[in-house]
């Protein structure tokens, strides 16, 4: 990618969903290959589909989360990697800028009320502590799947990113009383779903936002690329439970067609939107939204 079109990238875009606004907010962009989004899979079949000339081929990546700000409630699905973005990912362009973004979308973090974590990688919870240790968001709940927090605290996560970290994340949310785990999808606020989505992570969790009639789903790291629609067998690298991340990507597919809702995730290019329909053999198709039509109003 030329250097011109990686400063055309947006590091924040917004649509609405009934009367739910939703800010895809950058916490940092990097381009680089990115064929663990194809684990196991012959390039020769991914290449074409993608795009790519080669498996080295470099794709823009995303960091951040969702602004989202209902009626009654001011929320965060995802925060990004924050303090550690640039030791993280050396060449990140903006990378730990998130709170910027959020300033720039008119909200403080202390207004801000639940933060919901899809999993607890750090490039998606980095921002719930500052340097010292101190809560980011001092005001807010944070939201996670109760077998993503027994997850992290266990042996099983001995080989995955930064354990020992994420359970000083932890220890630090449940001392200062904000920790909350849930079991089963429910809602949060009138309009926020929160619903379970094994596979990336035991404990992943999706969003599900409804507003006058219309719906959109956050799908955290369900997919990565709007290929993996199509392809729900091209899974992630670091998924952890593959048949799980598959079964979860074919029911929430299958649910985001019924609803006809906007679909779209953590790590696509600001903005990407669209839609998802079934075929008559059980597979999905992506649809994207076209950039001069409104997506999301009933």
């Amino acid at each position: 990618m030329s250097e011109t079109a990686l400063h055309d990238l947006l590091l924040s875009g917004s649509f609405r969903i009934g009367r739910t606004l939703v800010t895809h907010l950058s916490d940092g962009v990097v381009v680089e290959p990115r064929a663990n989004w194809f684990h196991g899979v012959d390039p020769a079949c991914w290449m074409p589909v993608v795009g790519a000339g080669s498996p080295d081929t470099p794709f823009p990546v995303t960091f951040g989360g969702f602004l989202v700000q209902t009626p009654d409630a001011t929320a965060m699905f995802d925060c990004g990697i924050g303090p550690l973005a640039r030791s993280m990912f050396p060449g990140i362009r903006e990378g730990g800028n998130l709170l910027h973004r959020l300033e720039e979308a008119g909200v403080a973090p202390g207004e801000v009320d639940r933060v919901v974590i899809s999993h607890l990688h750090l490039d998606h919870c980095g921002h719930l502590l500052k340097p010292d240790g101190s809560l980011t968001f001092e005001s807010a709940e944070v939201w996670l799947h109760h077998r993503e927090a027994e997850y992290w605290r266990s042996a099983s996560a001995a080989g995955n990113i930064e354990p020992a970290r994420i359970r000083r994340y932890l220890d630090a949310l449940q001392s200062a009383g904000v920790l909350r785990t849930y079991a089963d999808e429910f809602e949060l606020s009138p309009g926020v779903r929160l619903i379970p989505s094994p596979g990336h992570t035991p404990g992943h969790t999706a969003m599900l936002l409804s507003s006058a009639g219309a719906h959109a789903m956050l799908l955290g790291d369900i997919v990565h690329h709007t290929a993996h629609f199509t392809h729900p067998r091209w899974l992630q690298s670091y998924d952890v439970e593959p048949e799980s991340s598959f079964a979860t990507r074919l029911e929430l597919f299958d649910r985001a067609a019924r609803l006809g809702a906007v679909v779209t995730a953590v790590h696509m290019p600001i903005l990407t939107l669209g839609t998802v329909t079934t075929t008559g053999s059980g597979g999905h198709v992506y649809h994207p939204a076209p950039p001069d039509r409104p997506v999301g109003q009933p």
